[in-house]
């Protein structure tokens, strides 16, 4: 559907189905959207299941904002824990890396 304020085509994020109860029963990416899967998270909806830990955390990815521009206050904690993960994980494996260098040329 055209957006005239911004002149170009506004599309879902995703396909969030939501169980008798209102808890997020699947998420569903609009990228690989198709019949036969949206019938069988609706008939999970239905049954009150809830979807797995992969479709919570996919749900997170959509706690951003676009007419602010910023994440939501967990998405960006859990970005800002995973890029200090990173670079200590980086800087464990350079450390690593150059204590073994020094074992084998002594």
């Amino acid at each position: 559907m055209p957006d005239p304020n911004t002149d170009s085509i506004a599309h879902p994020a995703a396909a969030i189905l939501l169980t008798p109860e209102g808890r997020v029963a699947r998420v569903l990416s609009p990228l690989a959207l198709n019949g036969r899967d949206l019938r069988l998270a609706l008939i999970e909806a239905g049954e009150g299941r809830t979807g797995t830990l992969g479709d919570r955390l996919a749900l997170l990815c959509y706690g951003f904002d676009a007419a602010t521009g910023v994440y939501t206050p967990l998405v960006r904690r859990i970005l800002a824990v995973a890029g200090a993960a990173t670079v200590l994980g980086i800087a464990l494996l350079v450390l690593l890396l150059a204590r073994a260098g020094r074992v084998r040329t002594t």
